[in-house]
């Protein structure tokens, strides 16, 4: 029969029995907590459930000369510029803006940014980043709030306060050496620098301007330009032999008065084209297709609804890759 003792513990009576369970437990626990297991710390330490646990982890000192360093930071292209800057004893260069919120704040989407940034505007000291700038300006109107008069002309001084021009630091001084080292003649001026100074493009206009107000001259002699040709590519050629060429988004069809390496071309087609299409111009003419001449020596011709046809097509070449020349290829124009 147990006896009972009374001991008073949270208002409470527990059996004796009860008592030494109780001290056999916290006993236990007690030896668990503190790691000790009959004086020997290093020991396998028993866990509960009498599972076997793990040995300890013995730690090192941590070596510092292992630590690898920080990783080398590129420098950035604005950095590059302020280097730039500096290296010119212009002092420390002004903080820009973003260009992605700038080029956002004037309607160009990212893909286009995306574009500009792949054609070098980034590169603020670069004379050609601001030649491409003004080129994208007078000839296509970007950015459209940059007033352009009716003969194509835009003041320098208005050009160059814009926020989209700032980022090049130029002064009008610069604007007139691109115009003077230009080898294509892209640009005309009007003025000096510092008084009423204006600059437009000669060609590539993808608005329409009146004709005769922006330089260009009607051509009245058919036999005036005894070679007159337009290079394009291999991949055009299957859709030009039979819808003949497009302005596109020009206003007009552009095309050369010679050959690629002439030293008299200095304007009209690109150095990597592989066919080129030599116009007659004399029977476009008495059909009545108006052409024009740019200040650059570059033919122009509004065609009939926007084309000239390959009717006017008097010899087709192509490159021959083997021969490192160009070759003339049959045409025939069917009807």
């Amino acid at each position: 029969m147990p006896v009972y003792v009374p001991i008073v513990r949270s208002s409470s009576i527990i059996m004796t029995s009860e008592v030494d369970n109780l001290a056999e437990k916290m006993e236990k626990d007690a030896t668990l907590d503190t790691g000790v297991n009959q004086g020997d710390v290093n020991q396998t330490q028993p866990q509960r459930g009498g599972k076997k646990g793990k040995k300890k982890q013995k730690w090192k000192a941590l070596d510092l000369t292992s630590v690898p360093g920080p990783p080398v930071q590129q420098s950035t292209t604005s950095q590059r510029s302020t280097n730039q800057w500096q290296s010119e004893g212009r002092g420390e260069a002004p903080r820009s803006t973003s260009n992605s919120g700038r080029y956002q704040s004037q309607g160009y989407s990212n893909q286009r940014y995306e574009r500009s940034q792949d054609r070098d505007y980034r590169d603020r000291g670069s004379n050609i980043a601001l030649s491409k700038a003004l080129v994208t300006l007078l000839r296509h109107r970007k950015p459209h709030d940059i007033p352009i008069d009716e003969s194509g002309y835009a003041f320098v001084e208005q050009i160059l306060r814009h926020r989209q021009f700032q980022q090049f630091y130029a002064s009008e001084k610069a604007v007139d050496d691109i115009v003077k080292s230009d080898t294509k003649d892209r640009f005309e001026i009007k003025g000096v620098v510092g008084d009423n100074f204006q600059i437009r493009a000669t060609q590539g206009h993808s608005f329409k301007l009146k004709a005769e107000a922006s330089g260009l001259r009607l051509i009245e002699n058919p036999h005036e330009f005894p070679v007159v040709v337009h290079g394009t590519y291999q991949q055009n050629w299957r859709a030009i032999k039979k819808e003949g060429l497009k302005r596109m988004t020009r206003a007009y069809v552009h095309f050369a008065i010679g050959f690629i390496g002439e030293t008299h071309v200095t304007s009209g087609m690109r150095n990597t084209c592989d066919v080129v299409i030599v116009l007659d111009m004399p029977k476009a003419m008495k059909d009545g297709l108006k052409f024009y001449a740019s200040s650059n020596k570059v033919i122009l011709c509004e065609g009939v609804d926007g084309a000239v046809s390959p009717k006017y097509f008097k010899a087709i070449k192509k490159w021959d890759h083997t021969a490192y020349q160009f070759k003339e290829t049959d045409f025939v124009f069917e009807e």
